[in-house]
């Protein structure tokens, strides 16, 4: 609610939770049926009688498309006031102190470069001297480029059923145009995986197609209203789309460990670890037998060390390695290979490691 950032409602236990998302959804009312607060508005009552005149004359006017403004406000005032407070330490301590209180918002050091190249700050180079001379607006500036690197945010248009929604859809869209954006309607999504389960379709998430199963006669009416608004967004609910392109808005990083860099080998046994899209997941890409080049690959998050490689490949399930770091190397290209540090951020680039320890294993015998 607003005013989060200052206490209200949950205040600051809700907007902590949000840390340990990488992506926030926000999900708008696109029919204008609720205002900031959660509360019904006019639009929720069209068609089901009218409210007191009094009450109507005391209701705000209220849009959906204010709804962008003010969430996103509370969380740029949510992490402004909370590095604001320790400011005088960052000019004390210098970039390092800055680093570390992003830190306090599961952001890694190269998230933290990122945002302050996206200012024309370069992490590596700049002062305490420099620092010391910002002004708020510098400090505002830097809060609003790590949103966009920390915590991109899709707008879900739920409730494109409604009849009222699709002028406030269009005000969104005016006015937040470059927004990544999904048009979706969770009450059909909602109907037929219900369906499913009862055994009355046979229907898949996302897909265009809802294959009847019981007789029509007991919802019939239900099934037409939402293949028309599956017709009218496209082919789909649109809640799939939604998941889909929020997992693109900040992809996970893809590393490949593997035994010997001339030839991509992997050695051990097959891991099965299907859990794709949690950080640290681990799935094989081939079958046992097979000649096991690039057979592994460990689901990380952007931004990954290759310390944190190290520790994900030691820890349970995975068990990949065990002992004290030695070295890592990566494969560039066919003829290039590179050794990395344990700090250095894992990029496309360099995602084919072979990391060494101190206990041999079957990942140390090339």
């Amino acid at each position: 609610v607003p005013g989060a950032y200052q206490g209200r409602g949950h205040g600051n236990a809700f907007l902590n939770d949000l840390c340990g998302a990488d992506v926030l959804i926000h999900v708008v009312d696109a029919s204008g049926g609720t205002d900031k607060g959660g509360n019904p508005t006019e639009a929720s009552f069209s068609g089901l009688g009218r409210r007191e005149e009094k009450a109507k004359e005391e209701q705000d006017v209220y849009r959906p498309s204010d709804d962008v403004a003010w969430v996103r406000n509370e969380i740029h005032r949510w992490i402004y006031n909370n590095i604001q407070a320790k400011w005088a330490s960052v000019v004390r301590l210098g970039v390092d102190r800055l680093v570390e209180l992003l830190s306090g918002y599961h952001a890694s050091r190269a998230v933290a470069a990122a945002a302050l190249k996206r200012m024309g700050v370069d992490l590596k180079t700049i002062s305490s001297e420099e620092l010391r001379l910002w002004m708020p607006i510098d400090l505002h500036r830097l809060v609003a480029h790590f949103l966009r690197v920390r915590f991109p945010i899709l707008l879900a248009l739920n409730k494109c059923d409604h009849p009222d929604s699709e002028g406030h859809v269009q005000e969104l869209l005016r006015r937040y145009d470059k927004e990544p954006h999904a048009r979706v309607s969770a009450l059909a999504e909602l109907r037929l995986s219900r369906w499913r389960r009862e055994g009355r379709v046979d229907y898949s998430p996302g897909s265009r197609h809802v294959h009847v199963i019981s007789p029509l006669s007991t919802f019939g009416e239900e099934l037409r209203w939402v293949q028309d608004v599956m017709a009218n967004l496209g082919g789909s609910t649109g809640v799939l789309e939604l998941v889909n392109a929020a997992v693109h808005l900040r992809p996970p990083l893809l590393v490949f460990p593997v035994a010997d860099l001339e030839t991509c080998r992997c050695e051990g046994p097959v891991q099965r670890q299907e859990s794709l899209g949690v950080a640290g997941s681990w799935f094989s890409t081939c079958a046992a037998g097979s000649d096991h080049i690039l057979r592994d690959v460990i689901v990380m998050k952007p931004g990954s060390s290759v310390q944190d490689v190290y520790e994900t490949m030691k820890r349970p399930p995975w068990q990949m390695i065990s002992g004290d770091f030695i070295r890592a190397e990566c494969r560039i290209d066919q003829e290039q290979r590179k050794l990395m540090k344990k700090t250095d951020v894992v990029n496309e680039g360099t995602c084919v490691l072979k990391i060494m320890t101190n206990k041999r294993s079957c990942w140390q015998r090339k």
